[in-house]
């Protein structure tokens, strides 16, 4: 994948999660539009990504329906807001006992303070770069709330970053395949 980038612009991800303890951003150019390339985001199915497959099933994530359906059933995502179409924001929370909070609300996500937890912030940006090209981000933003959550979150994502980038990755490499 290569690595690219675009002009500077305020995102949906900095109004709801501009402060984090952990992220990481894949990027790609797609040769198409935004305006042909939002419309497909919800429905691709990430199944054509064998090795997302496998690792969804290591971590005991659903691969039945694999795409951003499944995201918000199976792993309890919301979709926090929409810009089209140039910005898609989900978001998930986990409090310190820990287990996924019911986001009912944009605002809830923005106000939730536990101690202990979690905000999970993943977003899709799209930025036309000219008539006929795309650049395609994924960005995923991690806020732990107080020492004990850093600590245990930290060990975590040691283990699980590298696959949870390669997985993102997969996805860009579908926007692309389908888009183009």
């Amino acid at each position: 994948m290569e690595v690219v980038t675009g002009k500077s612009r305020k995102m949906l991800i900095d109004k709801f999660l501009p402060n984090f303890t952990f992220n990481e951003i894949h990027k790609t150019k797609v040769n198409s539009t935004p305006e042909k390339i939002y419309p497909i985001l919800p429905s691709l199915d990430f199944s054509d990504s064998w090795i997302s497959k496998i690792l969804f099933r290591l971590r005991g994530l659903p691969v039945e329906e694999f795409n951003f359906k499944s995201m918000f059933e199976g792993m309890k995502f919301s979709i926090l807001e929409e810009n089209q179409p140039n910005e898609i924001l989900i978001g998930l929370l986990v409090n310190s006992k820990p287990e996924t909070v019911k986001i009912p609300n944009s605002d809830f996500f923005v106000k939730f303070n536990e101690n202990n937890s979690l905000k999970i912030a993943w977003n899709f940006t799209l930025e036309k770069l000219s008539d006929s090209q795309t650049l395609v981000q994924t960005e995923t933003r991690i806020l732990c709330s107080g020492k004990k959550m850093k600590n245990r979150f930290s060990i975590y994502w040691f283990f699980v970053r590298p696959f949870s980038g390669l997985i993102r990755m997969e996805m860009l490499k579908i926007v692309k395949k389908k888009c183009e």
